[in-house]
């Protein structure tokens, strides 16, 4: 996955009052890039930031203060990538 390779991203978002601007920002940067974006609320979201993508955790990392993982063996999110934002720890 590089930049220049538009995919599929689901982003997580444990509550609309704890993430959605986060949320909305990462929806329209994706967008902008051409990327096929779906955002949803979870309640199954662990606190701090969670990704399925190296290459995400990386681009976000400068765009927050929580804490992000990367997390290659969860796939459960279904095709594409995700991005998981949980509250604050």
């Amino acid at each position: 996955m590089s930049a220049s390779t538009p995919g599929k991203v689901t982003i997580f978002c444990i509550e609309d009052a704890k993430c959605s601007d986060l949320a909305l920002n990462l929806e329209n940067a994706f967008e902008s890039a051409h990327w096929d974006v779906t955002v949803t609320n979870s309640t199954m979201v662990p606190p701090g930031i969670l990704s399925s993508s190296e290459f995400l955790v990386n681009a976000i990392r400068s765009t927050t203060e929580l804490p992000i993982t990367f997390d290659r063996f969860n796939r459960n999110a279904g095709p594409g990538e995700f991005i998981a934002i949980g509250a604050r720890p």
